[in-house]
């Protein structure tokens, strides 16, 4: 799976990434976890270890955890949050 780029999770059950594959993903740029039940835990794992990834789209409670707080949070000049104003 090196050279996958493009991973759609949305919409399923997922609480827990218990494989040790899904996080040796060198190619992943797209990753979607939209409608998921990640932990910001696994984000956070996530984050670490992905450096290609140019697209996260996040289950709307870690999302809202992330804009309600973006002005407390490091960002550098790749990180972007797209929060909507409602």
């Amino acid at each position: 799976m090196q050279f996958l780029y493009k991973l759609i999770l949305s919409h399923n059950p997922l609480r827990k990434i218990e494989d040790s594959h899904f996080y040796t993903l060198p190619s992943l740029k797209f990753l979607d976890l939209g409608s998921t039940k990640i932990s910001i835990d696994i984000l956070e794992n996530l984050l670490k270890i992905s450096f290609k990834l140019k697209t996260l789209i996040l289950p709307r409670k870690l999302s809202c955890c992330l804009c309600q707080n973006q002005d407390t949070i490091e960002t550098s000049n790749t990180i972007k949050l797209d929060c909507p104003k409602e």
